[in-house]
């Protein structure tokens, strides 16, 4: 309440004083998120099955992994030893980040409680494997040309506030967001290579250790070999692989000559990951946001 009361043009001293503002700023973030932990303290409790699980995520825990993002990113953009009060906000960034890693802990603890009970596979239609199949094969069937954005290391939480914008940008898109689980272990050669058509009777044959899955009479492992599984399993032919900038910085013209002759485009994007590998993620999250808007 008492950063809401200093919000835009209330505060005099504010309009003036750009380190006290961004003071106040830190402030707000860091009540926002204080507020959405008490809000949301065990998404997972006395859960009974992985639809459960995957549902609270969206609807509760989600909410904590977005403003934790935003926490992180807003206090690394504004917090400097030129701000007011900067050994006491610190000492609040440490608070935080202590109770945010208890609530992970407690999540994990409770998730990993559903495994140990009902195993760790969820049924058919939540399973990442089974997306190619399930969602984007009825959606080409008939015969219009389809995108398919294969984005490395994409949360959920990330992925509601695309949502956010696209639907604010307006346009009359029929927007929907769906949680699914990813395979395990959660590295790229496993998830990004799953999501091609690569499973037999629900089951995935694994190329060496993790090195890809086989498919027939090759290895998905790579961007192009998962454009090439994915268009030849809608119509026989592989499909266009192109990367999130390629797909930026083409003038629409030449974009169109492209993948004019193609059903199937996927474009791949690993920026998210490669900057969270590097430990710039928390720069990079708005910037990719923004490709991927564009892009589409």
């Amino acid at each position: 309440n008492w950063a809401k009361a200093r919000e835009g043009e209330k505060s005099f001293w504010l309009q003036r004083d750009a380190a006290r503002r961004r003071t106040w700023n830190l402030v707000t973030e860091a009540a926002t998120f204080g507020r959405i932990l008490t809000e949301n303290p065990r998404p997972f409790e006395k859960i009974s099955s992985h639809e459960d699980a995957l549902n609270r995520y969206a609807q509760s825990a989600a909410r904590v992994d977005r403003s934790h993002r935003r926490f992180e990113q807003e206090w690394v953009r504004k917090l400097d030893t030129q701000v007011p009060y900067f050994g006491q906000l610190k000492e609040v960034l440490a608070d935080l980040r202590q109770l945010h890693r208890r609530w992970v802990d407690q999540l994990c603890l409770d998730f990993t409680h559903l495994c140990k009970e009902k195993g760790f596979l969820p049924p058919s239609e939540l399973q990442q494997r089974n997306l190619f199949e399930q969602v984007v094969c009825p959606i080409a069937a008939g015969g219009e040309k389809v995108a398919v954005f294969l984005i490395d290391a994409f949360r959920y939480e990330l992925a509601t506030e695309l949502l956010d914008e696209l639907r604010a940008s307006g346009g009359g898109s029929i927007l929907d967001l769906k949680a699914r689980y990813a395979e395990l272990p959660t590295i790229t050669a496993v998830g990004m290579n799953a999501l091609p058509p690569v499973t037999q009777n629900g089951r995935l044959s694994v190329s060496h250790s993790f090195g890809g899955f086989r498919t027939g009479e090759y290895t998905i492992r790579k961007p192009d070999d998962r454009a090439r599984a994915m268009g030849a399993r809608i119509n026989g032919t592989p499909g266009k692989h192109l990367t999130l900038s390629e797909v930026c910085e083409e003038s629409p013209k030449d974009l169109l000559g492209k993948i004019k002759n193609h059903q199937v485009v996927v474009i791949s994007s690993s920026e998210i990951d490669d900057a969270g590998e590097a430990n710039v993620g928390l720069m990079a999250f708005e910037s990719a946001l923004r490709q991927i808007k564009a892009a589409w």
